[in-house]
C-alpha cells in the first residue's frame, strides 16, 4: 500500500542585495545618522563571511560605538580571517558588527543569510511577527518603538505641572522610558523661520517641535507650549537641508584650519630638528 505523503509549503521573504546596494544602504544610513559621508565597502573574506571596511578619518571610533550601541576594539576582524592587507587608515568591522550596521540601515533583521561574490540574500522565516510600517525608527543604533513612548498630552501635563524647561523634559524622558536614555529629545542648533530655537521630542503619536526663545540659554530655556506642534515630513526635510548647508560650510572651514595647523606643526618640528 502506498502511503500518502503530505507536504506543507510555506513562503519565506527573501531580500536580495548586490554588494553595491549594501554599500549604498549603509552609506545613506551613516549620512543620515552622522550628517556627513562615510566611505565604506562590503566584501566577502571567505565563502560564508563578509566584512565592512570604513575609513576612520571620516568617522571616529566613538561615533561607530554609538551607532552599534557597543564598545569595539581597534581591530575587530578575527585573526584567522586577516588574509589580506588593508590600506592605511581603513577600519574593518567583523561580520557580526557589519550585520548590525546593515540591519539598522534597513530597519529590520533577518533569520539567516547566504552570499556569493555578486549578491547577499537575507531570508526571513514564515510566521515571524511583522512590524507595522512607520511604528519605529532607528537612532544611533537603537530601535525606538513609538508604542512604548508617552503621549503628547502626558508630556505636556508634566511640563505644565513641574515646569516647561529642559531639566524637566530630560527628567520626564528619562523617567518614563529609561531604556532609551537621552535618545528621545534633541536640541536643533539653528532657529526656525520665527527666529526661535526648538527641541524635537519623540512621543507616541510622532515627533513634537517644542520652541523656545532663541535668546534663552540652553539650560534655562522655557518652552512655548502653546506654539508646540507635530512635525511633518516636509518640515523635517527643511530642517535637514538647512542643517546640511550650514554644517557643510562649517566642516569645510574646520578642515581647512586643521590642515593649516598640521602644516604649521610639521614645519615647527622640522625646524626644531635642524
Amino acid at each position: 500500500m502506498e502511503r500518502e505523503i503530505k507536504m506543507q509549503v510555506e513562503e519565506s521573504k527573501v531580500f536580495r542585495l548586490s554588494w553595491a546596494e549594501v554599500n549604498q544602504t549603509i552609506n545613506e544610513y551613516l549620512l543620515n545618522q552622522l550628517g556627513h559621508y562615510i566611505p565604506c565597502k562590503a566584501q566577502i573574506v571567505k565563502r560564508d563571511y563578509w566584512t565592512m571596511e570604513l575609513y576612520p578619518y571620516e568617522m571616529s571610533v566613538k561615533e561607530l560605538e554609538r551607532l552599534l550601541s557597543q564598545e569595539i576594539s581597534g581591530d575587530s576582524v578575527p585573526e584567522e580571517l586577516q588574509v589580506y592587507n588593508r590600506p592605511a587608515g581603513v577600519f574593518t568591522l567583523d561580520m557580526v558588527r557589519s550585520e548590525r550596521l546593515l540591519s539598522a540601515a534597513l530597519g529590520h533583521g533577518w533569520d539567516w543569510s547566504r552570499m556569493d561574490r555578486d549578491f547577499l540574500w537575507l531570508i526571513r522565516i514564515p510566521g515571524r511577527e511583522e512590524k507595522e510600517p512607520g511604528q519605529s525608527l532607528w537612532i544611533q543604533g537603537k530601535e525606538i518603538f513609538l508604542k512604548d513612548l508617552a503621549s503628547r498630552d502626558k508630556l505636556f501635563a508634566h511640563l505644565r505641572e513641574y515646569g516647561a524647561n529642559v531639566l524637566e523634559l530630560a527628567d520626564f524622558c528619562g523617567g518614563c522610558q529609561t531604556s532609551y536614555d537621552e535618545l528621545l529629545y534633541w536640541d536643533y542648533p539653528l532657529c526656525d523661520d520665527r527666529n526661535r530655537r526648538f527641541f524635537l521630542v519623540l512621543v507616541r503619536e510622532g515627533i513634537v517641535k517644542l520652541p523656545y526663545d532663541s535668546n534663552d540659554f540652553h539650560d534655562e530655556a522655557v518652552f512655548l507650549l502653546d506654539d508646540a506642534s507635530f512635525v511633518s515630513a516636509e518640515e523635517m526635510e527643511r530642517f535637514c537641508e538647512v542643517w546640511d548647508s550650514r554644517s557643510l560650510k562649517l566642516r569645510q572651514v574646520l578642515y581647512a584650519m586643521e590642515r593649516f595647523l598640521r602644516r604649521q606643526e610639521e614645519k615647527s618640528n622640522e625646524e626644531a630638528k635642524d
